[in-house]
C-alpha cells in the first residue's frame, strides 16, 4: 500500500517541483525512497 503511496506522492513532486526547484524535488524523491525501501525491508523481513 505504501508503494502505491509513494507513487502518487512522486508524482505530486514531479507536478510541483518545477514551483520549488530542484533541490526540493531531490529531496523529496529521496524520502519517498526511504519510505518505500523500509517499507519493503518491512515485507520481506515479516
Amino acid at each position: 500500500m505504501l508503494q502505491s503511496l509513494g507513487l502518487v506522492a512522486a508524482a505530486c513532486l514531479y507536478a510541483t517541483a518545477p514551483r520549488y526547484g530542484r533541490p526540493f524535488f531531490i529531496v523529496g524523491m529521496a524520502m519517498v525512497a526511504q519510505a518505500v525501501l523500509v517499507e519493503t525491508l518491512g515485507e520481506s523481513s515479516v
